[in-house]
């Protein structure tokens, strides 16, 4: 195994344990709270979004990050897990409350950290 997967896989592992550990975990009683924004983008263009679904998503996505921030015992670890997946990955499937930073504020964390190159999101 490479060093750099090693690293994720430590990293990942620990995140687990850490949820494992402590039931009371807030994205595990309120999932959908963490990706309500990325939903609203998912869904088919056609569908369109009235301005009341929007400033429900945001709502949520700010009640998740709040949640994260205060009420998390495994924070630390999850935010560990989503930088390192920030710092390692091209990919534009970035979704979701994690650690609690969303999506924009975790690309410019790992970007800070040196842990991504670029000047995009």
């Amino acid at each position: 195994m490479s060093k750099r997967r090693e690293v994720k896989s430590q990293t990942w592992s620990t995140l687990r344990e850490r949820v494992e550990e402590d039931g009371q975990i807030p994205c595990r009683n309120e999932p959908e709270a963490w990706f309500a924004v990325d939903n609203l983008r998912l869904r088919d263009p056609g569908e369109g979004v009235t301005t009341e679904e929007r400033d429900w998503a945001r709502q949520q996505y700010a009640m998740a990050k709040q949640l994260c921030r205060t009420e998390c015992s495994a924070r630390a670890a999850c935010l560990a897990a989503a930088l390192e997946y920030e710092g390692a990955s091209d990919m534009r499937l970035r979704f979701g409350v994690w650690g609690g930073l969303d999506p924009g504020e975790r690309c410019d964390k790992a970007r800070e950290m040196g842990l991504k190159e670029g000047g995009g999101r």
